[in-house]
């Protein structure tokens, strides 16, 4: 088995990252030889959310009243493109933008305890298929148990600022990087992509990071 490590710069609270995910591991399934090691970096679209999170629809709402024609399309796109990879999302989207470091310290810690993968699925799946607040720390911590961290030491540590500084850190260091927007994907440190691409692209990002160097 060959290895490939994947840094993904990511924000839960992102409908593209939710695909992007999903491509990346079917793209993955498209080269069975290969195992892929998934890095999560945090990246807060909404760095100033206010801790109470904000009214989603309301917001979005608002934006779609300025040029209604792009935002149509950019929510067809959203559709076909989370479709294609089976990201399941509400039709409504979320009732709530939350202020996302709280999550964001939860992938950490599952990063850290080599369940992220379990836990992304089940924080994308509340949060974009169930419409479920993912700023609340009851939520996050009946999600992380979900995807097998233990709930109560979750909890437990929700309600101190363990890690925050970590994440404001990662977010800080991702713009230093150049990073813009996510989902951001660097493939053995050698192949970056910015933004959510089809399975297929992301097996050849896969087969690029492999290829000898010249």
């Amino acid at each position: 088995m060959k290895d490939v490590v994947v840094d993904l710069f990511a924000d839960p609270t992102c409908p593209w990252c939710f695909v992007g995910w999903r491509a990346l591991h079917a793209g993955a399934a498209l080269r069975p030889d290969v195992t892929l090691h998934v890095i999560w970096r945090p990246f807060l679209l909404r760095p100033d959310a206010p801790a109470e999170g904000t009214d989603r629809r309301a917001f979005f709402a608002a934006r779609m009243q300025e040029d209604p024609e792009r935002w149509i399309a950019m929510r067809q796109a959203l559709a076909t493109a989370a479709a294609d990879v089976g990201a399941e999302m509400h039709p409504e989207g979320p009732a709530r933008m939350p202020n996302a470091i709280d999550a964001q310290r939860v992938l950490l810690w599952a990063l850290g305890q080599d369940k992220l993968g379990p836990v992304v699925e089940a924080l994308f799946k509340a949060y974009w298929t169930e419409g479920r607040d993912i700023g609340d720390a009851a939520v996050l911590a009946d999600v992380a148990a979900q995807g097998g961290l233990d709930a109560a030491v979750v909890a437990e540590l929700l309600e101190t600022d363990r890690d925050r500084d970590t994440v404001l850190e990662h977010h800080a260091s991702a713009h230093r990087m150049g990073v813009g927007g996510v989902p951001a994907m660097v493939f053995n440190r050698r192949v970056a992509r910015v933004g959510a691409e089809a399975p297929a692209l992301y097996a050849r990002c896969i087969d690029a990071a492999l290829a000898p160097q010249v």
